[in-house]
């Protein structure tokens, strides 16, 4: 019976590469280059930094399966290269691209009445202001950098106060108007008086350069309606500026200014509008709420009032 001859084993063909040894190392070198570059990118541009990480990922996912080098080696060493770049690849996911850092933001409101002549903040009190309360958190394990939020409550606000927090705030109008500075006296020639701002319908800018984690900014609204009634005299005017929301101001040297009755009688607002921008992590996020005014003391006395009825 005739031998059956002994067939040789078949080579599986490698792929074949004709790169120079300079180009496929840049080749292989590509794909963490893609990855340093896309990671200095994102904080300037977040979407196109992460972009261009995911391709360097792709890139040394390809080197890994075709190149010759690693391909020629055991199979074991090209999958825990393999496995190696899906492990980094889903760590910057995770950590970075789907990592969660809400700002959480409370607001409270009270009708209980401030003593005559208190400080709130570097507010001066007027019994006719309406106090609204801010309490803006951060919860994370991360600072948050350029916090730039506008606040806006269904009526006029006064004044703005900081009352805590590590960040200072700086506070502006949400669409500042250059205050102006001249007026005409009584006697009808152009006189430099100062003029300042009552109130305004447009909202508060708040912003805050860095933030720490697990940190708290408070901070304190005076909402007041202004009184439009006839003045007494001119330097008692009250008069308006409008670009599409509205400001009021007066003469500086208003008496009314001192004894509060540039104001109407206090009113309480009923919600905060929340809109604005910060960054963490590098990557800028927004913040959009419309949050109901809640009167905490209100909401206790009741509870307490139904407890003792029982």
């Amino acid at each position: 019976m005739a031998k059956r001859k002994k067939q040789p084993n078949k080579q599986i063909p490698l792929p074949t590469s004709q790169d120079s040894g300079a180009l496929a190392v840049l080749r292989r070198l590509g794909g963490f280059a893609f990855v340093f570059v896309g990671w200095q990118l994102i904080p300037q541009s977040y979407t196109w930094g992460v972009i261009i990480v995911y391709f360097g990922f792709a890139f040394l996912l390809a080197e890994c399966i075709w190149d010759r080098v690693i391909y020629s080696r055991p199979y074991q060493l090209q999958l825990a290269a393999i496995a190696a770049v899906f492990f980094f690849a889903t760590l910057f996911t995770v950590t970075v691209v789907t990592v969660w850092l809400p700002l959480d933001i409370f607001v409270t409101g009270s009708n209980a009445q401030y003593p005559l002549g208190i400080v709130v903040g570097d507010i001066e009190w007027n019994p006719k202001f309406y106090p609204v309360t801010i309490d803006i958190l951060n919860n994370s394990n991360y600072n948050y950098y350029d916090l730039d939020l506008v606040a806006m409550t269904d009526k006029p606000i006064a004044k703005i106060t900081q009352i805590s927090g590590s960040c200072h705030l700086s506070f502006e109008n949400a669409n500042p108007l250059l205050n102006p500075s001249l007026g005409f006296s009584h006697q009808g020639q152009l006189t430099a008086l100062p003029i300042v701002e009552i109130a305004s319908d447009d909202g508060y800018r708040i912003h805050c350069d860095r933030m720490l984690s697990h940190s708290r900014l408070e901070v304190v609204i005076a909402v007041a309606s202004v009184n439009e009634n006839k003045p007494k005299s001119l330097m008692q005017d009250i008069f308006t500026w409008s670009n599409g929301h509205k400001y009021w101001y007066t003469f500086k040297t208003n008496p009314d200014l001192v004894t509060g009755e540039v104001y109407s009688e206090r009113s309480a607002a009923m919600f905060v509008q929340i809109d604005g921008t910060y960054k963490a992590l590098n990557r800028t996020r927004t913040k959009s709420e419309h949050i109901p005014i809640k009167d905490t003391i209100d909401e206790m006395m009741q509870n307490i009032q139904k407890l003792q009825q029982r």
